[in-house]
């Protein structure tokens, strides 16, 4: 089965080959940014260069976030 994210679901997804797991924000079209949930994490400004690939969308977490 296959799932279509909506604007700010969570995502997991691999930039330049490291995994994360972070929000995709598109709300500024020419600087998209992956935001992290928590304050221990930085959030990602994707750059031009940036190799970004999308595995999948979050349905289910164990722990509270």
């Amino acid at each position: 089965m296959s799932l279509t994210g909506h604007p700010n679901c969570r995502r997991t997804a691999s930039v330049d080959g490291e995994f994360v797991c972070k929000r995709l924000d598109l709300s500024v079209p020419s600087r998209p940014v992956l935001r992290a949930e928590s304050e221990d994490y930085p959030d990602i400004t994707l750059r031009e260069e940036d190799e970004l690939e999308i595995f999948g969308v979050v349905t289910t977490v164990v722990h509270a976030l």
